[in-house]
């Protein structure tokens, strides 16, 4: 209950003749705590969202994919970032509308009380009883109406000021001008009734398909979200990878954006509202402030609507895409199926040359025969997986310039999941003989360029991950020197949540004493690298839990580096967790094999 006129002060306000400003000013405290309430719900869901993003870009790449990301980060980062903020904003110009009007009662009572006590000084010395008229003309009366009308337009003023300078900035500007962003437009496939195939259009249309770019991007107006199918208009290049799975599980995301914006969002907004509404008709200072306030929450309620209007229009949009690139691929696969089957001397559909086509290539993902470079199908039968290229800056991140050996991440999403488990293995094999073959430290307190990343780790644990079709080898880490300040790799900050909590338990008795090694092993960098992928800032994964989903069909594999005669380790051996990573995998979901 905010500031009332007490009863005994009723007959002086009369008396004055202004009207008391009959408003709660609960209400506006009962509206700023809805908006902000408003405003978390926004940033919650902006969380989700980029967790299921960072999944989305571990595991698929090309122009759809970074369109996708450019887009859903603006969204996110920008116009979605502005809502929640603005809710803030005008959260706390009410709560201080609300100070100002409890501020501007208390001094008009104040006021009230002084003339009240003269007009009781006035009855007592008068030989009768004095009517209104004669009350009226006591010199304080007149004194005290034009205090307490300055007192009154100036709290108006005050209140007004404090939610005008919210509408007025940069934020809810912002919002009002986010239209253009906001557009979503899905090009035809573009794949037509063709008879024949070219195999080698084919296979250039399988690395350039569904290309998608963010509308303005190149030479056009606008910042919205164009999703061109296969065969759409505009070069591409680059590699493309195309997880349908996990297409349609972030499109499914996003449509749970837009409802969690819709559901959670408006009822906090409905509730803002319902208080704003028992503000309304509550004398001149609640309409000096309702004015302003009302557009406000206009804005707000707009760029609201739009906006999970957007998401799910960017999910359907996503579906969409997602269809066209099934039939794409369905059409490249079949006509591929028909080169295969083909007769050595048949000409190909197209009319070009016949033959066998089956010589050694350039080889690269997929291609190439038995003198390819890592294709899919090397001499031998075994497949092998392809080198990233460029490789990705966050393999070794965590490691940074600490001593530790690494080979190249190896994209195996073309491969089966037993076939990418193979390379996983052989991966953490090969890592395990290139540590221990490499050079001996030349006592360098700062390595050359090409040292980074290729140095001895003996004896020591050489580990491989495996997660969304990519597999990534790493050594432990250790001190270069003594003295290094680099003691510790640089971990995301929730698997140092999980360490410290691990080291916690240890301290205190509840599990096994860890060793030296405890934060430095493998698996730390492996997976610590991978979260850094997935979360750069260090501001979507925030919990365990979260790590887990975005962690989600994790597998790592160890083996020993050199002989440890006395505890019976033989190089190259299978190295089941430590006592220090076997409570740290099951807390992020990544199971040992």
């Amino acid at each position: 209950m905010g500031v009332v006129l007490p009863d005994k002060l009723a007959f002086v306000l009369d008396l004055i003749g202004v009207n008391w400003p009959n408003v709660d000013e609960d209400d506006y405290r009962e509206m700023a705590k809805s908006l902000r309430g408003f405003a978390t719900d926004v940033d919650a869901g902006r969380g989700d969202s980029n967790v299921a993003l960072n999944r989305l870009i571990s595991t698929n790449r090309g122009e759809m994919t970074q369109a996708i990301e450019g887009h859903v980060r603006k969204l996110n980062g920008k116009h979605l970032h502005n809502l929640a903020e603005a809710g803030r904003l005008l959260a706390g110009g009410l709560d201080a509308a609300a100070v100002v009007v409890a501020g501007a009662k208390g001094a008009a009572i104040v006021q009230l009380g002084i003339l009240a006590a003269e007009v009781a000084t006035a009855q007592a010395a008068a030989p009768f009883t004095l009517g209104l008229s004669e009350l009226g003309a006591l010199g304080g009366v007149a004194v005290t109406r034009t205090v307490v009308k300055r007192i009154l337009k100036g709290a108006a003023e005050a209140a007004v000021q404090e939610v005008m300078s919210v509408v007025t900035g940069p934020v809810f500007a912002a919002l009002d001008s986010m239209t253009t962003d906001l557009v979503v437009q899905v090009v035809s496939d573009g794949l037509g009734a063709q008879d024949g195939i070219n195999l080698k259009q084919t296979l250039q249309a399988g690395k350039d398909n569904l290309k998608i770019a963010s509308a303005g991007t190149s030479g056009g107006g606008g910042g919205g979200l164009v999703l061109a199918g296969a065969g759409g208009s505009g070069g591409g290049g680059g590699d493309l990878v195309f997880d349908e799975h996990e297409h349609n599980t972030f499109t499914g995301k996003v449509h749970e954006h837009s409802k969690h914006l819709d559901e959670k969002g408006g009822k906090h907004l409905h509730a803002s509202r319902h208080h704003f509404g028992r503000t309304r008709g509550r004398g001149s200072l609640a309409k000096a402030i309702e004015e302003v306030t009302e557009k406000a929450m206009k804005s707000l309620g707009d760029a609201h609507g739009q906006l999970k209007k957007h998401l799910n229009d960017v999910g359907d949009g996503l579906s969409e895409a997602g269809k066209a690139q099934k039939k794409h691929d369905k059409h490249v696969q079949d006509g591929m199926d028909g080169v295969k089957n083909r007769h050595p001397g048949q000409k190909p559909a197209d009319g070009s040359g016949g033959g066998n086509s089956g010589h050694s290539g350039n080889g690269g993902k997929g291609g190439g025969g038995s003198g390819g470079s890592g294709g899919g199908s090397p001499a031998g039968g075994n497949p092998q997986g392809q080198p990233m290229n460029p490789q990705p800056d966050w393999h070794g991140q965590s490691a940074g310039k600490m001593r530790h050996h690494r080979r190249d991440a190896l994209d195996v999403a073309h491969l089966d999941e037993a076939g990418q488990r193979d390379v996983m293995k052989r991966e953490a094999r090969h890592l395990a003989d290139d540590s221990k073959n490499a050079p001996a430290p030349d006592g360098r307190q700062e390595p050359l360029p090409e040292q980074v990343g290729k140095e001895r780790s003996l004896p020591g644990c050489a580990g491989s991950l495996l997660h969304n079709g990519v597999v990534t080898s790493h050594t432990g880490t250790s001190q270069r020197y003594k003295g290094d300040p680099n003691k510790h790799p640089a971990v995301h900050p929730v698997l140092g949540q999980v360490l410290d909590g691990i080291r916690a338990d240890s301290d205190a008795g509840k599990i096994g004493k860890v060793g030296a090694g405890h934060g430095k092993c493998a698996e730390v960098a492996l997976i610590s690298d991978r979260l850094h992928q997935m979360d750069p800032t260090g501001q979507s994964i925030r919990t365990a839990e979260d790590a887990k989903k975005a962690l989600s069909g994790a597998v790592v594999h160890t083996r020993q580096i050199g002989d440890v005669p006395k505890i019976g380790l033989v190089h190259g051996q299978y190295k089941p967790p430590c006592r220090s990573c076997e409570h740290m995998l099951p807390a992020l979901g990544v199971t040992p094999i």
